[in-house]
């Protein structure tokens, strides 16, 4: 058996190691941490780059329904075949749910790229 003092000694030991421990497992843990965040932070302006270039090219997709719609519109007016005038006018609709549809995707992708860049934000 070990003595009293024997086993304070041993005690005293075994929680400075214990504390010395958690304090480098806690500088460890803030480390990665710090690391994490700016890896996340990098990752989501990132992501808004990615967002906004989404965006744009959802804009381009748009430009090219309404030019389809513009062409629609005016064939209609040319149009003397009431068949081709009434598949014209159902290609109108088609075009401007399309062009409505595309603008509200270019918004929430324009709505996501600041929603990253906020949180990149330091």
């Amino acid at each position: 058996m070990m003595s009293a003092s024997k086993t304070k000694w041993m005690s005293l030991v075994i929680a400075l190691f214990i504390a010395v421990s958690a304090g480098a497992a806690g500088k460890a843990k803030l480390d990665k941490v710090e690391k994490k965040q700016t890896f996340n932070k990098a990752h989501h302006k990132t992501l808004s780059v990615k967002y906004e270039k989404l965006a744009s090219d959802q804009d381009k997709v748009t430009e090219e329904y309404k030019k389809m719609l513009a062409t629609a519109e005016e064939q209609i007016k040319k149009a003397n075949d009431k068949e081709w005038k009434n598949y014209l006018k159902d290609g109108k609709k088609h075009f401007k749910k399309i062009i409505k549809d595309s603008e509200k995707l270019a918004d929430d992708y324009r709505d996501l790229a600041k929603t990253q860049r906020d949180i990149a934000q330091p």
